[in-house]
């Protein structure tokens, strides 16, 4: 990992803690580290494990390639993880509008549009980016 990719984890674990209003001890705690552990991170000390990472990711709910700032998908994947990613594209393109979000409860469905969303942003902001 580059120095420029490490600041960027670091600040990207620290404004997400904050964003949730989290204390490092509280963090730590849910993730099974040391708060000193965290702290490292938070600092750029020290890099996160593959397990730690992916935990951090998941209970931010965001991607591991967000949360260390990097940029494109396919920059990051291996050819076998590149099969998976074209199969999973072919899923959800077969799906197209077809999904029905009448079978969700209420609350699930708010989750699902607010979701997609933040994804039609992103994808519009990338887009602009590669123009």
């Amino acid at each position: 990992m580059t120095i420029n990719n490490l600041e960027k984890l670091s600040a990207n674990i620290k404004m997400n803690r904050l964003k949730m209003g989290m204390t490092q001890d509280k963090l730590a705690k849910k993730l099974g580290i040391s708060r000193g552990c965290l702290a490292n991170y938070e600092a750029g000390l020290r890099y996160p494990d593959r397990n730690t990472l992916s935990r951090l990711a998941k209970y931010f709910n965001v991607s591991i390639e967000h949360l260390t700032g990097r940029t494109g998908i396919f920059s990051t994947l291996k050819e076998e993880e590149l099969i998976v990613y074209e199969q999973r594209k072919r899923e959800t393109e077969s799906y197209g509008n077809t999904i029905n979000l009448n079978e969700i409860d209420f609350f699930s469905r708010i989750e699902i549009v607010d979701y997609f969303n933040y994804l039609m942003e992103k994808s519009n902001r990338n887009k602009d980016r590669h123009i």
